[in-house]
């Protein structure tokens, strides 16, 4: 581009000044000049003439040069380089249109940054509305096994793996309490470490059966939620995790089991939703153990 501006510029050059003025030279030094009697130095004229027109020949290619160097610089933009940032050093109309290019690509910047911000949420959306999806089959999935009659350990067992794929957990786990005795025992346990909790237990007499497991409200152990009096510490070692949730299962007013999930993640915070699917997962458990009740009553009655 630069070399076609500059053979373009040359003989605009030569047609526009030079050889008008070898013209006008011969004209004045021939015929116009000695008709008043004057005479001129021909060298003198010439040395001057020439440092005019080399003069101008070098404002024109300083011109010609910060365009086509525009040019180059928009071509590279248009190929794909929009970080590229031309220099505008003059207030004129070639620093006008390097101005004008260099707005141009920003626009065309924040545009693509914002076409990926849009990207990114779109993708966020669209794991979030499968991971919905997921949960939305799971549960349904468990309220049609309760209407079936699903045997009563194989449902629990159902509903806690369910519960800790849905949040995404380590280990979810389901305490029973034991009718005579009020203590904690472990009915279900799965993922990591099950072997280890299985065997569990929590008596009445521990202080987390006292302040964390039967206290009918939500437990939440994370890097914001805590118990008093170092028992967060005893009940992360007992149960061997790092973070924990664990919700009350109600069954006519009472504390019937505690479900909960947990994980050996550094820093983690459980989230709105997790709250909230562990809720629903302990609705279904309480209406599990209901049924089984009442099918047990009719049994012995019949």
């Amino acid at each position: 581009m630069k070399d076609k501006l500059s053979r373009k510029l040359i003989i605009a050059f030569l047609l526009m000044y030079v050889f008008p003025f070898l013209i006008c030279l011969h004209l004045l030094l021939n015929y116009i000049l000695p008709g008043f009697g004057y005479k001129v130095n021909l060298i003198v004229l010439i040395a001057i003439s020439a440092f005019l027109a080399l003069a101008g020949f070098l404002i024109i290619s300083k011109i010609f040069s910060r365009l086509a160097l525009a040019a180059k610089e928009a071509g590279l933009i248009t190929g794909g380089d929009i970080n590229r940032k031309l220099s505008v050093t003059h207030d004129d109309e070639a620093g006008v249109l390097a101005g004008t290019v260099n707005y141009l690509t920003g626009r065309i910047r924040a545009d693509m940054d914002e076409l990926k911000r849009h990207k990114d949420n779109l993708n966020e959306l669209r794991v979030e509305n499968q991971k919905k999806s997921l949960e939305l089959s799971n549960l349904i999935q468990i309220s049609s096994l309760i209407a079936q009659g699903w045997e009563f350990n194989d449902l629990l067992r159902v509903i806690v793996e369910k519960a800790r794929l849905s949040a995404g957990s380590d280990t979810a786990f389901l305490l029973f309490k034991e009718t005579n005795n009020e203590s904690f025992q472990m009915r279900i346990a799965d993922g990591a470490r099950a072997g280890y909790l299985i065997s569990l237990n929590v008596s009445a007499n521990e202080d987390i059966y006292k302040k964390a497991l039967n206290l009918n409200k939500l437990l939440i152990l994370d890097k914001q939620n805590s118990l008093s009096d170092n028992l967060t510490v005893d009940f992360l070692e007992k149960f061997q995790l790092k973070n924990c949730l664990a919700m009350p299962v109600f069954l006519r007013g009472q504390v019937k089991a505690v479900l909960g999930i947990g994980n050996m993640r550094e820093g983690f915070l459980y989230s709105k939703n997790d709250i909230e699917l562990l809720d629903i997962f302990s609705k279904q458990i309480a209406v599990a153990i209901e049924n089984n009740s009442l099918r047990h009553d009719q049994e012995l009655i019949q």
